[in-house]
């Protein structure tokens, strides 16, 4: 489940793993800004069925707007993105399976995961970017992967476990930046109704959520990990001082559909 509260490579090639060092927030209404540590969350997607239309419309109801979408050719997906000033969430489905399904995208397992998200795989993506002004390097050992939809020269850093589906797939992208701070991403998407503009917090829970990811991602302590039976989603969504958020519902929508 999904609660919104909206609040006041073809062949894998290791990277090393790198230390991190974390920092306490120094602004509760900031929670995603650190000190000196050197990645922070860029987006979580969850996988759905094509168009996502149940999860896209919880979300407006929430009170986020939408941002533009987004396909991948030659992965075989597509997305609906909702920008925040410091992370997104992203909307994902399977388009085209054969290219899904080509040597190219298979290693990273989301054919699998979108073919399996109603039995037992798990739907939750997360990935990181470098902190401002640190190196690129990705926060785990990692496999590169080469889209053909990126521009030459750039990877997506893939976490070593991505085979393993039961678990939240993990990955980094050197080159992101917060979408407050990115020319790619029109001001307009980062304006929502209420004044929410900050996700301030994720918690994931699920069957594998707890052994994987409380040791692969230490670091990012606005992120919570716990075991359930089923894989669920938590959002907190803050808006800041300067804006006053009325709406307070926690809104519930199932992860799978």
């Amino acid at each position: 489940m999904l609660h919104v509260h909206p609040l006041a490579a073809e062949g894998p090639e290791l990277q090393s793993t790198r230390t991190c060092t974390s920092a306490s927030s120094k602004h509760g209404s900031d929670l995603l800004t650190r000190d000196r540590m050197s990645i922070e969350l860029d987006h979580i997607f969850l996988l759905t069925s094509a168009g996502a239309e149940r999860e896209a419309r919880i979300l407006l109801d929430a009170g986020l707007a939408e941002g533009p979408p987004n396909t991948h050719p030659g992965q075989g997906t597509a997305c609906r993105r909702f920008f925040l000033d410091n992370a997104y969430i992203e909307l994902l489905w399977i388009t085209d399976p054969r290219e899904a399904s080509s040597p190219l995208c298979t290693p990273t397992g989301l054919l699998a995961r979108w073919l399996g998200r109603h039995a037992d795989t798990c739907p939750i993506g997360i990935c990181t970017r470098p902190a401002s002004g640190e190196l690129p390097s990705p926060p785990f050992q990692s496999w590169r992967y080469t889209p053909p939809y990126l521009p030459p020269g750039l990877h997506i850093d893939m976490a070593l476990d991505t085979h393993d589906a039961r678990r939240p797939l993990c990955f980094h992208l050197s080159f992101a930046q917060a979408p407050l701070h990115s020319p790619r991403i029109a001001r307009e998407s980062l304006v929502h109704p209420g004044g929410i503009n900050t996700l301030a917090s994720a918690a994931i829970a699920g069957p594998h959520a707890h052994d994987t990811l409380a040791s692969l991602l230490p670091h990012l302590p606005t992120l919570h990990f716990s075991h359930a039976v089923r894989w669920t989603l938590t959002l907190q969504l803050a808006s800041q001082p300067s804006h006053r958020t009325s709406r307070s519902t926690s809104l519930t929508i199932p992860l799978l559909s």
